[in-house]
């Protein structure tokens, strides 16, 4: 995507479990200058977004690439 910086982090979780949320949760504690460039990748589920946007953390809908990439790269999934 043009609008994210160079250097940016993906993230790309699949189902966001307590698992998931405490890693996020320590990377940006330990690591913030890497947490504030990541970007975390996620399915369209409300307790995930609601816990990215709780928790400052940048985030793009799996579903939103979808519409914008999959007609334009050949054998997407």
């Amino acid at each position: 995507n043009p609008d994210w910086p160079g250097g940016t982090w993906i993230e790309v979780k699949g189902y966001m479990d307590s698992a998931s949320r405490n890693k996020l949760k320590r990377f940006k504690k330990c690591y913030p200058e890497e947490a504030a460039k990541m970007i975390v990748v996620l399915h369209k589920n409300k307790q995930a977004v609601e816990f990215c946007r709780k928790n400052d953390i940048k985030f793009v809908l799996y579903e939103e690439l979808v519409a914008q990439y999959s007609n334009n790269i050949p054998e997407w999934e």
